[in-house]
């Protein structure tokens, strides 16, 4: 996802996405502004990001399913507080930068860096987030469409019966159906490697 951090280029981009992505068409116009529920449902496989297939093959430890390890005595404020500070952190530490262009179209999906775009900043919070004892199946980096049409990647963390989103663009937390995006696809809980298709 190389424009998710640069929000001035929404118009340049926006007519691309759909002569790109014509079958996401519906989906871009369609946000999720207003669902009703709190968790976001998916339906059947669908294919991962070849970046993330890529990030998998470099990074094992990131793409396979970890436990409870010990936030299960936190409270929801306490957990929601610990998001926030995650997410407040990472969108400070990373310059946002789009995949160089001498790599062509080849997306680049990253951990520990300095300069990055919209997938990196998730990846580093889902990252630090795992070290603090949360369990892979409630910490998913999702694909979604900006208003403007805009292919963006956010981290999805489940408190409770809520499913809140972790944004390098936006500073708080918010539930998924109050960003207005567009939800394409995410990662399963059962199997990081695995993404589903997000239900309408």
């Amino acid at each position: 996802m190389r424009f998710g951090s640069f929000p001035n280029s929404a118009g340049i981009f926006a007519v691309a996405m759909f002569v790109l992505f014509p079958q996401n068409a519906a989906a871009i116009s369609g946000p999720t502004e207003g669902r009703s529920t709190a968790t976001i449902i998916t339906s059947q496989p669908v294919r991962a990001p070849m970046a993330h297939i890529r990030f998998c093959a470099q990074n094992p430890d990131q793409c396979t399913r970890i436990g409870e390890q010990g936030i299960q005595q936190r409270s929801e404020r306490q957990l929601q507080a610990m998001l926030e500070r995650i997410n407040r952190q990472v969108n400070a530490s990373i310059v946002p930068t789009p995949d160089k262009m001498d790599r062509g179209l080849q997306d680049v999906w990253q951990v520990n860096v300095a300069k990055g775009d919209c997938e990196d900043y998730a990846l580093q919070k889902r990252k630090m987030l795992l070290t603090q004892g949360w369990p892979s199946e409630r910490l998913r980096i999702a694909v979604v469409f900006t208003r403007e049409g805009i292919s963006h990647a956010v981290l999805v963390a489940r408190v409770g019966q809520t499913d809140y989103v972790l944004d390098n663009l936006v500073a708080e937390l918010r539930p998924w159906n109050s960003t207005g995006y567009s939800f394409i696809k995410i990662q399963s809980p059962q199997d990081p490697k695995l993404w589903l298709e997000v239900g309408v």
